[in-house]
């Protein structure tokens, strides 16, 4: 609405460019509309400026409006002018409000109606099937909902240029994006830097960021030195500690461990981690990891944190700034 609202107080219709015109037409914004919004008493902001909002819309003079659209007063009572005028302002109101939603949505992403419909792929609400598909799309419909949103936005452009270069520019953007993530939660983990010449690294940005982030953990799944498999991206995450436990319980629990280089209570420590709330919020997980979780760990399977950190180290080449025993911080070098 800012943006809006201040393009137009600045530019004529004739002013604008191409991709702007294209936008407000895909929005039903005409030449006409572009033009009454400029003469509309704006409301003002708390930050000083001046904003269109729906209710200016409808504070537009009966006159103005019936003038601007050529209509012709003769046989109309004044009741029925007003009801006409009303009308005028409802479709422009509709339009502007209409633009605004539509462009929020794309900024700030929602998962709409279209994408739970697509979601849902035909199954009945509150059916065992829609329960289980609302489970396994549990943390996956922000990048579901990006990738629709974003490929029908790509696809609606004028060209096969202008689609080619929207995409390559989405890919370009959330590809840089999803490596700045990646090396910033290695540092809130505690770990080293990955090093950002390599393939790896490339991928990892790539699956981060943006609509490809849909595919991170099935990709990432099968190279996780957290030993989790392509499986824990299939199952639900409500069902994943269930699993767990059961696996523990199981005759396949000391085979589980030996894997891992684990214990019964180390793995115990994990799953009452994994559920406990705001645990992993980024500015206080590293703290609540190597402080309260690493120490409980240790306390249950004396030699847990070094034998896990000299597997990760050897294994996976993951070196680490704050040492999962707490004998070393140092500041954070790239894994070359």
């Amino acid at each position: 609405m800012h943006h809006l609202s201040d393009l137009n107080s600045k530019k004529a219709w004739t002013e604008l460019g191409d991709k702007d015109k294209r936008m407000l037409e895909g929005g039903g914004i005409k030449e006409d509309d572009w033009t009454i919004l400029q003469q509309v008493d704006r409301t003002e902001a708390l930050g000083g400026e001046s904003l269109i909002t729906n209710k200016d819309i409808f504070n537009i003079p009966d006159d103005q409006i019936l003038q601007h659209h050529s209509f012709n007063p003769e046989g109309f009572t004044p009741a029925q002018l007003i009801d006409e005028a009303f009308k005028l302002k409802e479709q422009l109101a509709n339009k502007y409000m209409n633009y605004i939603y539509t462009e929020t949505n794309a900024s700030v992403l929602e998962v709409g109606a279209r994408e739970n419909t697509l979601m849902s792929i035909g199954t009945e609400k509150g059916t065992i099937g829609n329960e289980l598909l609302r489970f396994f799309w549990q943390f996956k419909q922000f990048p579901f909902a990006m990738l629709t949103r974003m490929w029908y936005r790509g696809m609606s452009q004028g060209t096969p240029q202008a689609k080619f270069i929207y995409l390559a520019k989405l890919f370009a953007y959330t590809t840089l994006m999803g490596g700045l993530v990646d090396q910033i939660q290695n540092i809130t983990k505690g770990q080293d830097l990955d090093d950002p010449t390599t393939m790896d690294f490339f991928l990892k940005s790539i699956v981060k960021g943006g609509s490809a982030s849909f595919l991170a953990d099935a990709v990432s799944a099968t190279a996780d030195p957290t030993d989790r498999s392509f499986k824990d991206w299939i199952i639900p995450a409500a069902f994943k500690d269930v699993g767990n436990v059961a696996t523990m319980v199981s005759g396949a629990g000391q085979h589980y461990l030996e894997e891992r280089e684990s214990s019964y209570g180390a793995e115990a420590v994990n799953t009452i981690k994994n559920n406990t709330p705001f645990q992993n919020v980024w500015y206080t997980r590293l703290v609540f990891d190597r402080i309260v979780i690493a120490e409980l760990q240790d306390m249950f399977d004396e030699g847990y944190r070094e034998r896990k950190q000299y597997r990760l180290e050897t294994q996976h080449n993951q070196g680490f700034w704050w040492d999962l025993d707490n004998e070393e911080v140092r500041l954070p070098e790239i894994n070359m």
